[in-house]
């Protein structure tokens, strides 16, 4: 499992930075302890891996669902051998991507998975 969480992104790095971005200080409005962030994180992953051995996919589903940021959007999916366009449609109940291409609509379970910008 990997986490990038940003504290505060710099001034001198907004120029190099194209797309959307936030970082604690901006949404919170005052520093916080990186050492008690990272503490709440890791008890959090725990207690939910805990959850995800007995349970599986299942207990986070709807979850997921809900705050799918990807659902309904145009994305690029980078396979191991290939690149695939298609429609973000969700993800089924075992925890797949699914990506409509044309009249259809596959599943994966690894790969990248990047928006389309569009050029407007």
């Amino acid at each position: 499992v990997g986490i990038n969480v940003d504290m505060r992104v710099a001034q001198t790095d907004l120029d190099r930075i194209d797309q959307p971005w936030t970082d604690c200080h901006s949404q919170i409005g005052a520093r916080i302890s990186r050492n008690g962030l990272a503490a709440k994180l890791i008890e959090a992953l725990i207690e939910n891996m805990v959850l995800f051995q007995q349970h599986g996919f299942s207990q986070f589903v709807d979850n997921w669902r809900e705050y799918d940021y990807l659902d309904g959007r145009e994305i690029e999916m980078q396979l191991s051998k290939q690149q695939i366009t298609g429609k973000a449609c969700g993800v089924s109940d075992n925890g797949g991507l699914l990506v409509a291409t044309g009249d259809k609509v596959n599943e994966y379970f690894s790969g990248d998975a990047f928006l389309v910008r569009s050029n407007k």
